[in-house]
C-alpha cells in the first residue's frame, strides 16, 4: 500500500510501443504497400470531437479516443502497418473491460479505475488535442480527471501520445504520463494498474499466435 501526499506528481512514464510487419490476410498478396494517393498520402489526421484518427497513405494505423461515456481514454485500432488488421483488441472475453491500449488503475483511494461501473471511478477527459504534425509523425496530448461521479477528482494525468512513422513497414507509439495526486491518495495492491494492452485473440498463446 502506497500513499501519496496532495498535489505531489509521482509516475512520469514513457512507453514505446512498435509494430512489426503483420502477415498478409491473403497469402498470395504482395507485402509490399500501395504507392501513396495524391489525396491521402502520407500521414494524415483528423478529430472529430473526443476521437482523432491517424492514418499513413489513407489506411488507419490508430485512433485515440477519450469519449465521456467511456470508462477511461483507449487507443484502438492499433493496426498492423501492411494489413490494416488490428493488434490489440478493443474488448474480448474473459476480460471485457480491457480496451486495446490504455491507462488505468484499480484501488486508488477506495475508487476502481480499471474495470467494473462508473459509479467507481472514470477517467474523464478534458479533450484531446493535436499537437505538431509533420509528415512522419504527430502528437496527441490530453489532461484527464480521475473522479467518482458528483465527487472532486482524486489523481490528475496530463499524457501525451507521438505517433512516429519511420518506413512504409514500420510505426511506433510513444505514449508519456504525467500522473498526479491532487489529494492525499492511497493505492492499494493490485494486479490491475497502469499501462496496458489487449492484444488481438488470435495472435495470443491461447489464441494460436506465437
Amino acid at each position: 500500500m502506497n500513499t501519496y501526499r496532495s498535489r505531489r506528481s509521482f509516475l512520469r512514464a514513457s512507453i514505446a510501443f512498435a509494430t512489426p510487419i503483420a502477415l498478409a490476410a491473403d497469402p498470395n498478396a504482395s507485402s509490399v504497400p500501395a504507392p501513396a494517393t495524391r489525396e491521402g498520402g502520407g500521414l494524415t489526421t483528423y478529430q472529430l470531437g473526443p476521437v482523432v484518427w491517424v492514418r499513413w497513405n489513407n489506411r488507419v494505423l490508430i485512433a485515440y479516443r477519450a469519449h465521456h461515456s467511456q470508462k477511461y481514454p483507449y487507443i484502438f485500432p492499433v493496426a498492423g502497418p501492411v494489413t490494416g488488421l488490428s493488434l490489440t483488441s478493443e474488448t474480448a472475453l474473459p476480460w471485457p473491460h480491457h480496451r486495446s491500449l490504455f491507462f488505468g488503475c484499480d484501488r486508488v483511494n477506495g475508487g476502481n479505475y480499471w474495470q467494473e461501473d462508473f459509479a467507481t471511478g472514470q477517467i474523464v477527459s478534458n479533450g484531446p488535442k493535436l499537437g505538431a504534425v509533420t509528415g512522419r509523425s504527430v502528437e496527441i496530448s490530453d489532461a484527464c480527471e480521475w473522479r467518482k461521479p458528483d465527487a472532486a477528482p482524486v489523481m490528475r494525468d496530463e499524457r501525451v501520445v507521438r505517433v512516429t512513422v519511420p518506413n512504409e513497414l514500420l510505426y511506433t507509439i510513444d505514449w508519456t504520463i504525467r500522473w498526479s495526486a491532487l489529494t492525499d491518495v492511497t493505492v492499494q495492491k493490485t494486479n490491475h494498474s497502469l499501462f496496458s494492452l489487449r492484444a488481438a485473440a488470435d495472435i495470443t498463446p491461447l489464441g494460436g499466435g506465437a
